[in-house]
């Protein structure tokens, strides 16, 4: 019945997402309430069950999204209501407990007989003996193990060796506090740990250890706190469907049970709540969840000041004008706490205030301002513990290049996709400083190490398969193991096929601002790109669509008559003053582009970019979106396309499209001409899958993230792999199926193209926007006697473009089909 249900549920989201509807809202809702109530039944169900569940929940994101929230909010509203007769006070006594030279001697002792029992760390086992122990003993090293803990805490990067005896001394300290009858002691312990492997960025091992701690959790009967310590880790990753299932999961948890399990359990709700909608981009609930915080809630000074830290922090991602005076005002109230608490509570702040650098420049930093707050915390933080904070707040250091480094190492550990677009958070921000200060130093390699990252490294992402429960292993980092994770030489682009005078240019923003990286003939160039305003290029993408429409006629008083060549030309000039922001620097001598966008502007049609002339480049040189340097690593680009090269089109004319009829109307006698097998049938049984693949059908602006391919006005397809098979170069007369989106709350880019560049197509030409049906029937011809003639596929797509313009001279039609993958691969020639 389960797997039913499970089903059920997944097929009425996947309906809603893909209608756009709410016409299973109440079915879902119970759906998915009964799968919490499955998961959180035993261990075995929570096993069998999440990996569906969660992937689901992730394949209809925006859908899912909604649900997940709804349901949080109505289960948190619930359990505060619920708090206000069941709350327990939380025992903090052991933590004030005096230690003795016998309870250090003891605590060795435990430790030897731990690792004599197990030689692995197992938090879910039980293995030591405590019966020769008394109870105050077993509470000394149990506050002996607490206390160093919470001392560790204040450094937010832990080393190696740090982690793993802390790792082991919570597997000692549950059986301690089991035998005490205090087992919460050990789950409010376990979060330290979980939020300093999230700070040292070791979040696969973040989240194989909540696994092991869930395990416990079920055996202790308190799987509350165990979904708490995964919501706990996965928010901190901002990775929102775990998370928001496993706050979900935890509350309703809470609910069933008599009685709440303490204020402590409570209060970390509500702050690890308001940290996950801060990391998440949703400030207005993070700050309204501080703001409605229940007046029967009386948190100690501590906590209280914690949640205000979140709350402030909220504010400065907010970007609001007054919040330099707010932090001043705030500072000035509470300095004498903050400066009280040394260096634990002074650090938080210090990087706060380093983060202003960027977000407020004009914040005033003088001595009677927040000057004084920057200076005197430096004098109380130790400078080591600086540093990375320094380097990376002001993107300057040479040790940049090596913290990227060792983030890319620690991000290598992530098994699944599905993770790592969450994992690279850190490296992405470390790779933003790194590019802006290494431009300055003109270090290339240090930029190419960035733009891996920068550049959507999901391409070439391959999931591992998951061992189940393991244990806690940490990589070290350094360049040699960097080399050895990747496979990809930080010098590889030298030995890639780069013709003479084509240049490889990568686009890489950070903080706003473009800068351009050119290699050209061995030799590379640098560039910051003043007049790529950020404001404009923002307002550009609200109405990107308005200056990109397309028809041969037009309405007048006269009524409609045919669009001349010279409006059409006009039109251009438009366009281009509209996107003048756009331009890039080029060699004059350059003859094709191979091009690498930074994500964050990755949705920017590389045929609309101009030179510094406001010139369109794609009118005088063939431009490939490589989509990143990684792919071109692992791509051969000396294979070629068979001599007698196989040809087949999809276009589903019986299903009763007057468009799609009248546009194989027009390219049919092409398609005679070069022999290309038609595959007319809505219902296609099996994929075409020849050396080029043509596919022709509608598609909308949502196709970068739905990948729904429309047959007619009311039927469409999701799963284009049923219709589109193996093959070298794929061909959509696709509307919008060459654009790219940026994912919401993810790192990487989402487009219907990406997929097939994935399954091993050496090239994907698809139209950035939408494409007129008298493009095609120029496009095509032209393209295919190019590339029967020898020429490559940048240089074939560039041939077609340029003949579509000498019928309408206007980038709406002229650079709607865009280039992607090896533009390099060419048919053999014939011997």
């Amino acid at each position: 019945m389960v797997d039913l249900i499970l089903q059920r549920l997944i097929n009425n989201i996947c309906n809603e997402e893909l209608h756009g509807n709410n016409k299973y809202e109440e079915l879902i809702l119970v759906d998915y309430d009964f799968i919490l109530d499955i998961l959180s039944s035993n261990h075995d169900s929570y096993v069998k069950y999440i990996s569906n569940f969660l992937s689901c929940l992730e394949r209809y994101n925006q859908t899912s999204q909604k649900y997940s929230l709804a349901i949080f909010f109505n289960l948190y509203e619930e359990v505060l209501n619920k708090s206000k007769n069941t709350l327990k006070a939380f025992d903090t006594s052991i933590f004030d407990l005096h230690f003795t030279d016998e309870g250090v001697a003891n605590y060795k002792e435990i430790l030897e007989n731990y690792f004599r029992k197990n030689n692995k760390i197992r938090i879910s086992d039980n293995h030591l003996d405590l019966k020769k122990y008394s109870k105050a003993e077993i509470q000394e090293v149990l506050s002996l193990i607490l206390n160093k803990l919470q001392n560790d805490a204040h450094n937010l990067i832990w080393s190696n060796e740090l982690i793993e005896l802390t790792t082991i001394n919570l597997a000692i300290a549950r059986e301690l506090s089991l035998q005490l009858g205090q087992v919460e002691l050990f789950y409010y312990s376990v979060n330290i740990l979980i939020d300093r492997l999230t700070t040292s960025e070791l979040n696969q091992p973040a989240r194989d250890f909540c696994e092991e701690v869930l395990l416990a959790s079920f055996k202790d009967d308190r799987i509350e706190n165990g979904f708490f310590t995964s919501y706990s880790a996965y928010s901190n990753q901002s990775n929102f469907h775990p998370a928001i299932v496993y706050a979900n999961l935890c509350l309703s948890v809470v609910l069933k049970k008599a009685d709440f399990s303490s204020e402590r359990l409570l209060y970390e709700i509500i702050w690890q709540s308001m940290k996950f909608f801060r990391n998440l981009r949703f400030y207005n609930w993070g700050a309204k969840m501080y703001s409605t915080i229940p007046k029967h809630l009386n948190f100690s000074d501590y906590h209280t000041h914690a949640l205000d830290f979140t709350y402030i922090s909220t504010l400065l991602l907010m970007r609001k004008k007054e919040f330099p005076q707010i932090l001043l005002d705030y500072l000035n109230q509470n300095r004498e706490y903050i400066l009280a608490g040394g260096e634990a509570e002074c650090m938080p702040w210090l990087s706060l205030l380093y983060n202003m650098n960027s977000l407020y420049p004009n914040a005033d930093f003088s001595a009677f301002g927040l000057g004084f707050y920057l200076t005197t915390f430096e004098l109380v933080v130790p400078k080591e513990r600086l540093t990375k904070h320094k380097a990376i707040a002001f993107s300057q250091g040479d040790e940049l290049k090596k913290y990227l480094i060792e983030s890319l190492v620690k991000l290598a550990q992530t098994r699944n996709k599905s993770d790592f677009v969450y994992d690279n958070e850190k490296a992405i921000i470390i790779a933003s400083k790194l590019i802006e200060f290494s431009m300055k130093t003109e270090d290339a390699d240090a930029i190419l190490l960035a733009m891996m990252i920068k550049s959507d490294y999901t391409l070439v992402f391959r999931n591992i398969q998951n061992p189940g429960l393991t244990e806690l292993k940490i990589p070290e980092g350094n360049e040699e193991e960097l080399r050895d994770l990747y496979n990809i030489p930080i010098d590889a682009l030298k030995s890639l096929p780069i013709k003479l005078n084509d240049e490889v240019v990568w686009l890489a923003v950070t903080n706003e601002k473009v800068f351009q990286l050119i290699y050209f003939n061995k030799e590379f160039q640098y560039h910051y790109l003043e007049e790529w305003y950020w404001n404009e290029f923002l307002k550009w993408r609200e109405s990107e669509d308005v200056y990109l429409e397309f028809d041969i006629t037009k309405k007048d008083s006269g009524g409609v008559v045919t669009v001349s060549p010279e409006e059409f030309r006009d039109t251009e000039k438009k366009i281009s003053k509209k996107i003048s922001f756009a331009k890039i620097c080029t060699n004059k001598t350059s003859k094709g582009i191979l091009l690498v966008k930074d994500m964050e502007i990755s949705l920017f049609p590389h045929n609309l970019l101009l030179d510094y002339n406001g010139e369109f480049l794609a009118k005088k040189h063939p431009i490939t979106n490589v989509l990143s340097t990684e792919w071109l690593y692992i791509n051969d680009l000396s294979k070629l396309l068979p001599i007698n090269y196989t040809k087949s089109i999809w276009i589903p004319l019986n299903a009763g499209d007057m468009t799609l009829a009248l546009l194989f109307s027009k390219i049919e006698s092409t398609l005679d001409k070069y022999y290309i097998e038609k595959n007319l049938d809505a219902n296609f049984a099996g994929a075409i899958s020849s050396d080029i693949n043509i596919i022709v059908s509608h598609g909308d602006k949502s196709i970068a993230t739905d990948h729904k391919l429309h047959i007619n006005q009311s039927q469409f397809i999701t799963n284009s792999g049923q219709i589109i098979g193996t093959g070298k170069i794929l061909i959509l007369f696709v509307c919008h199926s060459g654009s790219m989106k940026n994912e919401i709350l993810k790192n990487e880019v989402s487009s219907l193209i990406k997929q097939f560049l994935m399954n091993g197509y050496a090239a994907v030409i698809a139209p950035f926007w939408s494409l007129h049906i008298y493009v095609p029937p120029i496009w095509l011809p032209a393209f295919l006697e190019s590339i029967d003639a020898g020429r490559t596929v940048s240089e074939a797509v560039f041939d077609a473009n340029s003949t579509v313009f000498n019928y309408f001279p206007t980038p709406a039609a002229w650079a709607c089909m865009h280039n992607y993958g090896n533009p390099y691969f060419k048919r053999k020639k014939s011997s």
